[in-house]
């Protein structure tokens, strides 16, 4: 039996889910009978500006009855009609694992949903709904012996919204769901719980901004595994003359049963803004990041923790005409900046394995200036003081002076080519952290050359090329170390009349360097996207992403003296889709023909990283085509997908058909 399926047997359960799904209904019978006796008329026409919300446009004005007084401030507590809407659903399903295993699932699914407000629809908006979906399955194949199963659950879902149109908007939801009734996977059934709450403000005039986000999502298998997630997100903007104070807290929490693997991340900014809007200007940032794992189960158990906390400071000052510095031959810049930085974790192994912590500290001062030696040539300078303290260490000092000549002249045009060329000189003093102090000179340089291309009307072609180098000297280890760079791109754009767009690009970039050892790296990047509306009712797109890139370094092994090449060799990643959409489909009315084909060699989006809404279930592959037909409030469908899911192989067929009322 797969898992999530429920059987009979779990009556206990179902009896206490029933009782807090029904709970809603009983709650909406309740309020719709105390709205027909509140005996409230609504009549149409435009409705009044409100002093919260302002004008509401269209909407339904309420007429209380002269023997029914006004509570509050002119409200007038009583319900409006409540509206109702609903579906009946009948789905056949067969799928097959590439093991053999094999599933027949037949499901009959309800849900009816009701809507209503409070007063006026500005004022309190709520909405509830409830369904059922009941199940028979049978299974074959594979090691388990063949089955039949019957299964019944229960969904529901309650939402509440407080002045939604306002300045301060409240709203909460609550959904009971079941997989099978939306058909989001394919192996493994699931009941979700998931509780959200959400308040905002904002002032009548201004731009600050207040928002505090709850949520809480569960998820829960067939066979017990369940895996919870909460986030709590805060922010506020507060803007006071020349001044902006922006803060964010964001916290989230994740565990899975099944592995007891568990993670918690945290995380805290407030930065400060200050533009007296002359020649200074200021920003301040503070920061503090943590991520804490837990991993494996009692007896094994390893614990994590890593945090970063810093304050850092830029602060800028250019004259403007007419101040103290300012000269016609070119602009004056003076930067500085302020950092501190602490960082740490630590490590704890319960099964046996070493644990241990270890902290590291960071200051860094900087003065810094620039300045514009007419329209090709830009001086600067800067000085730089930091310390690092690391576990037991007493600290190191470490301090810098550096200065460099920039030369970025106008770019050159021979015929439709582009020629872009640059260079600079730098020169500069540092502390190592083994306490010598070393001077070095060096050179950089960079070209690029580029041309764009109209061959025919609506069709675009564009090439560059570029190439960048550089070589420093270091004393008194009489180090030379260069490195060079290329990079080339093509890209193409199309337009036919509007009824065809389409784009590509290919890039590829390598650099090398040389020092002690050698060290290299290598990118490509494949880009293409296209879309055809082939007719009135028929269309197609594709969409690819391909990307390559390989590094490797030559490193002084430290035992016998050798150098030695690591690589970790290409590392690819590819995704894409091909989309085929037929509207009228062997030219039938509202008959709806769609293909897709998906590929995607990772997954990004992951619940133990804090993304409440990526999927249960790691789709790589998939192939699918969807027939759909509807006549009035009759819909159907049926469609056929083969998939690789978390490695295997899934074939599904699925026939739906769908009445609304």
């Amino acid at each position: 039996m797969p898992a999530g399926h429920h059987t009979p047997g779990r009556s206990g359960r179902h009896q206490r889910a029933r009782r807090v799904l029904l709970a809603p209904v009983v709650l909406a019978a309740l309020l719709m009978q105390a709205g027909s006796a509140g005996a409230a008329a609504y009549t149409p026409g435009e409705a009044d500006p409100d002093p919260p919300t302002g004008p509401t446009g269209p909407g339904l004005r309420l007429a209380a009855r002269p023997e029914e007084p006004l509570a509050g401030n002119g409200i007038v507590w009583a319900l409006a009609p409540w509206q109702w809407r609903g579906s009946l659903t009948l789905d056949a399903r067969a799928i097959q694992l590439e093991d053999g295993r094999r599933t027949r699932l037949g499901l009959a699914l309800g849900d009816v949903e009701f809507a209503s407000h409070v007063w006026q629809p500005w004022f309190i908006q709520l909405r509830a709904g409830v369904g059922v979906v009941l199940g028979r399955d049978s299974n074959s194949g594979g090691d388990s012996p063949p089955s039949r199963n019957g299964s019944h659950a229960f969904t529901g879902r309650v939402q509440v919204s407080v002045f939604p149109a306002s300045r301060f908007p409240f709203d909460l939801r609550a959904d009971v769901g079941d997989s099978r009734a939306s058909g989001e996977t394919l192996v493994t059934d699931y009941r979700t719980l998931r509780v959200s709450m959400s308040q905002s403000w904002r002032p009548a005039i201004g731009n600050d901004l207040y928002a505090l986000n709850v949520d809480h999502s569960q998820v829960r298998g067939g066979d017990g595994v369940s895996d919870s997630l909460t986030l709590l997100r805060v922010s506020g903007v507060r803007q006071w003359g020349r001044h902006t104070l922006d803060l964010g807290l964001s916290w989230s929490t994740n565990t899975r049963t099944d592995t007891d693997d568990s993670s918690r991340q945290t995380s805290f900014t407030a930065r400060h803004a200050w533009n007296p809007g002359s020649a200074m200007t200021a920003d301040t940032l503070a920061s503090w990041n943590e991520v804490e794992l837990a991993l494996g189960r009692q007896g094994s158990r390893v614990m994590l923790n890593s945090d970063v906390r810093q304050v850092s400071s830029f602060a800028s000052w250019q004259p403007r005409p007419g101040d103290w510095g300012w000269s016609d031959s070119g602009a004056l810049i003076v930067t500085g900046t302020a950092r501190v930085i602490e960082s740490g974790s630590r490590s704890d192994g319960t099964g046996g394995g070493d644990g241990g912590a270890v902290r590291a500290r960071g200051v860094n001062l900087s003065l810094g200036a620039a300045k514009e030696l007419g329209r090709t040539l830009r001086l600067s300078g800067a000085y730089s003081y930091g310390r690092l303290e690391a576990g037991s260490d007493r600290g190191t000092d470490l301090m810098a002076v550096t200065g460099a000549l920039a030369w970025t002249p106008q770019n050159l045009s021979f015929g439709e080519w582009r020629y872009a060329p640059s260079g600079s000189l730098n020169l500069g003093i540092n502390d190592a952290p083994d306490g010598q102090r070393r001077r070095i000179v060096g050179a950089q340089g960079s070209h690029a050359l580029s041309r764009s291309w109209l061959p025919t009307e609506g069709h675009s072609l564009a090439f560059n090329l570029s190439q960048s180098f550089g070589t420093l000297r270091e004393t008194p280890g009489r180090l030379t170390s260069t490195a060079v760079a290329h990079s080339t791109g093509l890209f193409w754009q199309s337009t036919s009349g509007g009824s065809s767009q389409s784009f590509a690009s290919l890039s590829f970039s390598d650099s090398r360097t040389r020092s002690q050892g050698t060290g290299s790296f290598q990118f490509v990047n494949l880009q293409l996207s296209h879309r055809t509306q082939l007719s009135r009712h028929d269309s197609w797109s594709a969409n690819l992403t391909a990307q390559g890139s390989r590094s490797s370094a030559e490193l002084l092994d430290a035992f016998d003296g050798l150098m030695r090449v690591q690589s970790d060799g290409w590392q690819r990643y590819y995704g894409g889709s091909i989309n085929y959409e037929n509207q009228r489909m062997f030219g039938v009315p509202r008959l709806r023909f769609t293909a897709a084909l998906s590929v995607n060699s990772q997954q990004f989006e992951r619940r133990a990283l804090g993304d409440i809404d990526a999927p249960l279930e790691r789709v790589t592959e998939s192939a699918e085509t969807r027939l759909d037909y509807s006549i009035g409030r009759l819909e159907t469908r049926l469609s056929a997908r083969v998939a690789r899911v978390d490695g295997r192989t899934v074939a599904a067929l699925l026939a739906r058909a769908q009445r609304r009322f």
